[in-house]
């Protein structure tokens, strides 16, 4: 059986070196299996290489040309090449084939050899070979996947412990990131959605596997709007159609097909201090955006479940804040811009509004009073006291050209809808 045997070493001056014994006959199919080393070789893992041959019994003409053409190929960073237990009609053939090979190429002693510190053995792994527990496979249920790393002759390769990826050739899976393989081996659950032919695919930086299955559906679709629990936190969410989602309480990421199926896809990450989200954006001047703007901040709260009630105050007191801006700061100039900016935190939402419009004098504007404001059926103007009724704090200042308005609102509770 014509193999190699890679090894990682280093020096006693802690310089790396790449260690491949050749056994039994090099030929084409020995030679073909250096792509490894080339490519352990280009990521820098190493910067010398040491080709043995003591445990090689023959060798081909054919497959000594293919090991010439492959060492001429090597990048200008590797800067030792080195051959050992070369005998003296190898060396013969060798320089037959190219005269310079020895100007390239050192041969090194088996003193040099004993003084070399083994750090890992690179296996030649050829493929994986992808294993199911049973052939009947359903949408949206778990089924048991065991992932083997294979060499070229379908023997398992224990010393493999790579983290291979997973992914399927149509609708979603999970997991798609497997853990480090242990002895050559994953095996674990595995979800899938959709029906049909389906192909699994495993892969690493140089190999990979496939496997064909036919997956069924089974259940009745649901109806949405349609409440699920959340595979990361356990808590009730609401969604509105099959698709991916995100769990407002605990941020994992899901999908959620027609008939109610959970595929996990990625766990949340905590906020940091509790901060859930910022956003920051620019807009026209224009009245005709406003409505729009509106509906995306609500459809923010109501994402992350505010109260309703407290929902329908911040759109108020936001339709007032940007209908002064267009209005009184630009006078209903569409080409200038106004810009907003959302912190939002678990207990309350910040917003702030700024824009390089005409100053508001608040000291010489006093808050109108309400009951004398209806008494005498004025239009308009109320907008401050809306806004100072409506939130929390609203603040006004004047700061270098800009006017900024920040507007903060308090939650009492999260809606559980």
């Amino acid at each position: 059986m014509n193999k190699l045997i890679i090894k990682s070493c280093q020096t006693k001056t802690c310089t790396k070196v790449l260690l491949v014994h050749m056994e039994n006959t090099l030929d084409e199919t020995l030679v073909s299996q250096l792509d490894p080393v080339w490519t352990l070789l280009m990521k820098n893992q190493a910067r010398h290489l040491i080709l043995d041959f003591q445990t090689m019994e023959h060798y081909t003409p054919f497959g000594l040309g293919l090991l010439i053409g492959l060492i001429n190929s090597l990048p200008l960073h590797i800067s030792d090449l080195w051959v050992a237990h070369c005998s003296q009609k190898l060396k013969q053939d060798l320089q037959k084939y190219d005269p310079k090979f020895f100007n390239k190429v050192h041969e090194t002693s088996d003193e040099d050899l004993v003084g070399l510190l083994p750090l890992k053995i690179h296996s030649l792994v050829d493929h994986f070979t992808l294993l199911l527990n049973s052939s009947d496979v359903i949408s949206g249920q778990p089924f048991t996947l065991r992932i083997e790393a294979k060499d070229q002759y379908d023997s398992l390769l224990p010393e493999y412990t790579g983290i291979p990826h997973l992914m399927a050739s149509r609708g979603m899976i999970s997991p798609t990131l497997l853990p480090q393989m242990q002895n050559g081996v994953w095996e674990g659950k595995v979800i899938v959605s959709g029906p049909g032919l389906v192909t699994l695919r495993v892969w690493d930086d140089l190999i990979e596997g496939q496997h064909a299955m036919t997956v069924r559906e089974e259940g009745e679709k649901i109806s949405f709007p349609f409440s699920i629990q959340c595979p990361g936190c356990g808590k009730s969410n609401v969604v509105s159609k099959a698709d991916v989602t995100r769990c407002v309480t605990c941020n994992y990421i899901y999908f959620v097909d027609l008939r109610g199926h959970v595929i996990p896809l990625k766990p949340g990450l905590p906020q940091a201090d509790g901060f859930l989200r910022q956003l920051n954006f620019k807009i026209p001047s224009d009245i005709n955006y406003l409505n729009l703007v509106r509906n995306f901040i609500v459809g923010i709260a109501r994402e992350e479940k505010i109260n309703e009630e407290q929902i329908s105050q911040i759109e108020m007191a936001l339709d007032e804040a940007l209908a002064n801006v267009v209005e009184h700061a630009y006078a209903y100039d569409s080409f200038q811009d106004v810009e907003i900016n959302i912190r939002l935190h678990p207990e309350d939402m910040e917003i702030i509004i700024t824009d390089q419009g005409r100053a508001f004098n608040s000291d010489k504007t006093p808050l109108p009073n309400l009951k004398e404001h209806i008494e005498q059926r004025r239009v308009g103007g109320l907008g401050r006291y809306l806004m100072k009724t409506l939130m929390d704090e609203v603040e006004y200042r004047r700061l270098h050209h800009t006017n900024e308005l920040r507007m903060l609102k308090r939650f009492s509770s999260r809606s559980e809808s």
